[in-house]
């Protein structure tokens, strides 16, 4: 391409070889043409490289916000988990030191009751020449293995919870004969402690309910215990019972426990239902205790559907309130009850019971269970004890009687040859009139409701927990003996 000059313009010129020929071919415009191409051509190029550099920019700052949003929003997360560990450390810290005291007060709980069952035996023995010495070593060897009883069951409950396998039962019960077993019990307790104590019915009450009377057993007596724990000589506890909601086949009970003991300071008023707390160190220290019992009446009542509040005038006194709901048929009478009725301070061991002629068959691996056993049920009723060391034994026994020589079964369930509930299933299973009426009771240290379903489930007639309460025993043996 050349420019030139021709009749006072400039102009260029572009000359290119036509190829396969010797031709050129050539071609003249005018500079200003070229030159306005050139910079039109010029300012598109400049255009697009100014817009081609504001969206590199922008990327560059739509990359730049995203990466420091996501900076902000890691960082958040980062502040997030470091206090969220911290919270985490701080709970985990609180709950080892609240396990770590309540071991501590688990040890010295267990070895107070221990040292009570040892020093009374050891005295007992001193003074065996001495009835009255040795009768009054006995009823406190008989309190001491009662209160470390409870400290057992107390640790088994909150290990049952904490797994998840409380299991409710929904079964009606005699809402008047379970009050009257609970005033009798703590009768007893008032008297003792110069308390006065007294259970109230407010309004019409369904007498037979539909729901889990041990797990209502346990929030009652928790609650019950701890007001007559806390409630100095001269002082009141009451329960009260009202009926805040009936539909259809529910109704909503009101359970009050109200004392004029010490009461709760208003601080600690949520700390007392937390698993191994206390209000504090010197309630430990004077009143003892696993600080277990209201995170157990919690649990409970809130598996059973139902609620726990707490209302308390430090130096006054204290309110428990536990509703729960229950189930009632159509044909539920009403409950008939005297609050100025005088209580049954007799317990059930005062009972005497006569079964003699009665036929007993004990299956126990245990020698020094078995004789335990047999020395108290036989010697108290007159019932003849025969003595099985397996379930294997005891089948062969069953099988080798007449028909309707025994009239009841006890039955371990962990035996060795065969446990309890096989050779349940095997006596059940056996060709002859009383093998599927003879009473057959579970005896076992396996004391939660599931291990009673299986009892059921196995055939049995009932359920006796270990370490036996010979009362209960004696009463359900009664109960079921004099059906015949």
């Amino acid at each position: 391409m050349a420019i030139f000059k021709a009749s006072g313009a400039h102009m260029c010129m572009y000359y290119a070889p036509i190829e396969g020929t010797q031709w050129y071919m050539l071609m003249e415009v005018p500079y200003e043409v070229v030159d306005e191409m050139t910079e039109n051509l010029s300012l598109r190029l400049n255009r697009n490289a100014i817009v081609m550099m504001a969206t590199v920019m922008l990327l560059i700052l739509a990359i730049f916000f995203v990466y420091m949003m996501n900076l902000r929003a890691h960082s958040k997360q980062l502040e997030a988990a470091r206090e969220s560990a911290e919270k985490a450390q701080r709970t985990a810290e609180q709950a080892s030191l609240a396990k770590s005291e309540f071991l501590s007060r688990m040890s010295h709980e267990i070895r107070t009751p221990m040292n009570g069952i040892i020093g009374m035996t050891e005295i007992a023995r001193q003074n065996v020449g001495d009835p009255v010495k040795v009768d009054d070593c006995l009823k406190k060897v008989s309190l001491s293995s009662k209160h470390l009883m409870s400290l057992i069951n107390d640790v088994l409950d909150m290990s049952k919870i904490e797994s998840g396998k409380i299991q409710l039962k929904n079964e009606l019960f005699d809402l008047r004969h379970f009050l009257e077993n609970i005033e009798n019990i703590y009768s007893v307790q008032a008297e003792e402690k110069r308390i006065n104590f007294g259970i109230t019915l407010s309004g019409n009450i369904d007498e037979f309910i539909g729901g889990d009377s041990l797990r209502l057993n346990q929030i009652l007596s928790n609650l019950l215990s701890n007001a007559f724990k806390f409630t100095p000589e001269g002082g009141s506890v009451t329960l009260d019972i009202s009926e805040l909601r009936h539909e259809e086949n529910r109704v909503l009970l009101r359970f009050s426990v109200r004392d004029t003991g010490m009461g709760i300071r208003e601080e600690n008023l949520e700390k007392i239902f937390e698993a191994f707390e206390q209000e504090n160190a010197e309630i430990t220290h004077k009143f003892g205790g696993t600080g277990l019992g209201l995170s157990i009446v919690r649990n409970f009542s809130e598996l059973m559907g139902g609620s726990v509040t707490v209302n308390s005038e430090y130096g006054k006194g204290t309110e428990f309130v536990a509703e729960l709901p229950f189930t009632v048929t159509d044909n539920s009478r009403m409950i008939e009850w005297r609050s100025d009725s005088p209580a049954d301070s007799g317990s059930g061991e005062s009972k005497s019971y006569d079964f003699r002629g009665r036929h007993i068959l004990l299956a126990e691996d245990n020698e020094l269970n078995r004789e335990i056993a047999t020395e108290l049920l036989g010697s108290v009723t007159g019932a003849k004890i025969d003595e099985a060391e397996d379930g294997q034994q005891a089948v062969a026994m069953f099988e080798a009687s007449e028909t309707g020589y025994y009239d009841l079964i006890l039955m371990d369930i962990m035996m060795p040859n065969m446990n309890g509930f096989e050779a349940t299933e095997k006596i059940r299973a056996m060709d002859r009139p009383d093998a599927a009426t003879v009473p057959i009771f579970a005896m076992t240290a396996n004391a939660f409701a599931d291990d009673e379903e299986k009892s059921r489930q196995a055939g049995m007639n009932a359920h006796i927990s270990k370490p036996l309460e010979i009362s209960a025993v004696l009463a359900a043996m009664n109960e079921i003996l004099r059906r015949e």
